[in-house]
């Protein structure tokens, strides 16, 4: 996990996020299928939002996971009709 200084200035800012998105990686692990997960700021993140950024977290993997065991759908494009080619 790596964190920039642009949206995370301090170092105790930076690893407080990492403990509390491992922590709660951590409790959830076992409900999760087998991936990698890229976590990215998407902006400036104050000491004060900490906890917003737990739940968020929580219900961004739990959205991911949805998305990974949706049924996929299947391709309804027909195989081509070859006879009219043969009969040529």
């Amino acid at each position: 996990m790596a964190l920039s200084k642009r949206n995370a200035r301090t170092a105790v800012l930076r690893n407080r996020i990492k403990r509390i998105l491992r922590d709660r990686f951590r409790h959830l692990r076992l409900q999760l299928p087998p991936v990698d997960l890229v976590v990215q700021l998407r902006g400036p993140i104050a000491m004060d939002q900490c906890a917003e950024l737990a739940t968020e977290f929580i219900d961004l993997v739990a959205r991911a996971c949805r998305r990974l065991t949706r049924p996929q759908p299947h391709s309804s494009a027909a195989p081509a009709d070859r006879s009219s080619k043969d009969a040529s």
